[in-house]
């Protein structure tokens, strides 16, 4: 019987995990780990500069996205030119 609800538990925190995870999954499209110098980067205050930008270089903390339209749609701003 013990056997039984251990595997139960574990049964039932794998499914919770897999739930969170599902849940967790958005249609943000961030990119990790990158070399790519054609990213577009979304900054802490949600501004989305593209390599063309004049801040780009100096945004240091940001979320990496391939297209300017991904940066969008996660909920950033296009910068101001």
């Amino acid at each position: 019987m013990k056997r039984h609800s251990v595997t139960t538990t574990l049964l039932a925190t794998a499914l919770f995990i897999l739930s969170m995870a599902a849940c967790a999954q958005s249609k943000d499209k961030a990119l990790w780990d990158t070399e790519d110098q054609n990213i577009v980067k979304r900054s802490l205050y949600n501004i989305c500069h593209d390599k063309h930008h004049a801040s780009f270089k100096q945004t240091l903390h940001f979320r990496a996205y391939a297209t300017m339209q991904d940066c969008l749609d996660s909920g950033g701003e296009q910068a101001k030119k």
